[in-house]
């Protein structure tokens, strides 16, 4: 099992604590901010535990680490070591497996740190797309050592998300 100590440790390596590509941001807590950040997630607003052991609950060896750009929490489950994203509807988690560990997970956050740089709005993106062939590259690693994976989620980063309003849609 990871301990809560250790993560806080991977925590304070990461390369960034924000990474944003056009509409795609992750925003990591702070390690030292890791426990208070478990609160939404392991309780409701009155203070009841919603870590139970029931299926589709949350579980209590998962622990938050970041969220996207809508609140989607990112998590470790510290006993197998995998990490998810995942949302709730109806009570109920819905989780997506996007690394087989936190070395490899910080290995992808590295990668797409280094293509953050003119690609930090929407439109800086769909200005400065990240070529076909680094895009490649990456989904070729990240599918190498993340077979299991849900590779959809990070496809996500390396797309160009906008929409012009002004094309017809089909």
């Amino acid at each position: 099992m990871i301990s809560i100590e250790d993560l806080k440790l991977e925590l304070y390596k990461l390369p960034v604590e924000k990474l944003i590509l056009g509409y795609r941001q992750i925003n990591f807590f702070k390690p030292e901010d890791l426990e208070d950040e478990q609160l939404l997630y392991i309780q409701n607003y009155s203070g009841i535990s919603l870590v139970n052991g029931k299926e589709g609950e949350w579980k209590k060896e998962w622990t938050a680490i970041a969220t996207d750009e809508i609140g989607t929490p990112i998590f470790i489950d510290r006993n197998s070591g995998f990490l998810y994203t995942g949302s709730k509807e109806d009570g109920i988690w819905t989780v997506y497996k996007i690394a087989n560990n936190f070395t490899l997970y910080k290995r992808y956050i590295e990668i797409l740190s280094k293509l953050t740089e003119g690609r930090e709005t929407p439109e800086d993106f769909r200005v400065n797309p990240i070529p076909e062939p680094i895009a490649d590259a990456i989904m070729v690693e990240i599918e190498k050592n993340s077979s299991d994976c849900e590779i959809w989620y990070w496809e996500l980063f390396l797309e160009d998300l906008w929409v012009d309003p002004n094309e017809e849609q089909i």
